[in-house]
């Protein structure tokens, strides 16, 4: 992976405008978690400025939150985007990839991330998923929501169209031609630019389904797709 603090200070800018309905996917993450119980603690991996952590810490005031991201940048946006929540909000520095913090972790009763996951290749999702099933409490839920690999060009194509016109919506409602340019210029649409940048390596949906399932997690699904996104996950 190759992560970079200007990527980070870029993503911090724009992700609001580049990731499709992000607050309707936190709000899709937010209800699945209820079916947890205990949710005494969740981890995010790859918290970012900690957009997905602020709401669950919100909707749910007796869990404590691990923020860990590889940026510095992210993580004290995170953190003094989340100060009153200082007592349940903890942040770590973190390298998806490494296995050390898997070994280093309290008790989770949830996994979640955003946007991640991808950056790895199919054998490290597979050891991650696995490692992450068995770091989760019984009756825990690892929740992904990514980009995926579509099985077809027209897939790539439809993808690529819907990711553009709601970058390019969402720039024009909200009078911010910046947001549309960057996009076009920084090449974030995967789908029509899938060799431009090794970092992104997503895999397809249905072969993910099959590593959780065969990684022993049970009532896998999809609960959300558009434009090459998609939320997924299992239980344990």
């Amino acid at each position: 992976m190759s992560w970079t603090e200007s990527d980070s200070k870029g993503f911090i800018d724009f992700g609001d405008y580049f990731i499709p309905y992000r607050e309707q996917q936190a709000e899709v993450v937010r209800q699945l978690l209820s079916a947890v119980n205990p949710l005494n603690t969740v981890v995010d991996l790859c918290c970012g400025e900690g957009f997905w952590c602020k709401r669950i810490l919100t909707a749910y005031p007796k869990t404590t939150v691990y923020g860990l991201d590889i940026s510095e940048e992210m993580l004290r946006k995170a953190s003094k985007d989340l100060v009153q929540y200082k007592e349940r909000f903890n942040t770590q520095k973190f390298d998806l990839q490494k296995q050390e913090w898997r070994y280093a972790l309290p008790p989770v009763d949830a996994f979640i991330s955003s946007l991640a996951i991808h950056h790895l290749e199919a054998l490290e999702k597979q050891q991650l998923y696995s490692d992450l099933y068995n770091l989760l409490n019984d009756g825990g839920a690892l929740l992904i929501s990514d980009l995926i690999s579509p099985t077809v060009q027209a897939g790539y194509d439809l993808a690529g169209k819907q990711w553009e016109d709601y970058v390019r919506r969402g720039s024009i409602e909200n009078d911010n031609p910046a947001a549309y340019q960057e996009f076009l210029e920084e090449k974030w649409n995967f789908f029509y630019h899938p060799e431009e940048d090794p970092i992104d390596q997503p895999s397809g949906i249905f072969e993910q389904l099959e590593w959780l399932n065969n990684t022993g997690f049970k009532k896998v699904d999809v609960y959300w797709m558009f434009a090459g996104h998609a939320i997924f996950g299992g239980w344990k």
